[in-house]
């Protein structure tokens, strides 16, 4: 009788971290790029990218024609979910770089100002800064769970940085090792 106690208790064990480890696998941070668009064809003042819950509006001085950066502060992002507004005074944002987590909790957007790039994580509630990844002199990729980095004018150029989103939205950077080739 102990004997099987023991057996169920292990069983049970087993069972329990498995299901621990696919959860947490199932629980990862995926990104989407926003399609950022004016908020009406005579409204290019305006421009709006929406997800399930979170409404992002960026604002354009320029009022003919389209935009393909955003060099007039704030992004003021609504929270359909908790009902809340908020601004974040940045720099310059790029159009094509705006993208929403799964959970609509974070937003990233690529911001600039002269030689500086960066991926900036933002609470979509707070609108706090959670995380940035420099991408000055760099070719970048979101795709899903992975960013991949490249400096541009690097030896190991062909070598991307890649960092993976934990459940959180934080990037982490994975460590890979040079690869050694005979010449």
């Amino acid at each position: 009788m102990k004997n099987n106690i023991f057996l169920l208790r292990q069983i049970v064990f087993v069972l329990f971290a498995m299901l621990s480890t696919s959860t947490v696998k199932a629980g990862c941070c995926t990104l989407t790029n926003v399609p950022i668009n004016p908020m009406s064809p005579d409204r290019t003042d305006i421009y709006i990218g929406q997800s399930n819950m979170v409404e992002l509006q960026f604002r354009n001085d320029k009022v003919t024609g389209t935009v393909e950066v955003f060099p007039e502060p704030p992004l003021t992002i609504n929270n359909r979910k908790s009902n809340t507004s908020c601004a974040i005074e940045g720099g310059v944002w790029a159009r094509n770089g705006v993208f929403i987590s799964n959970d609509d909790s974070v937003v990233v957007v690529h911001e600039f100002s002269g030689s500086n790039d960066s991926l900036n994580f933002y609470n979509t509630q707070t609108c706090k800064k959670l995380n940035e990844i420099d991408i000055s002199n760099s070719t970048w990729n979101i795709k899903e769970s992975e960013i991949s980095v490249a400096k541009q004018g690097n030896k190991q150029a062909n070598k991307p940085t890649i960092y993976q989103l934990d459940a959180f939205c934080k990037p982490v950077k994975l460590i890979t090792k040079p690869i050694n080739r005979k010449k």
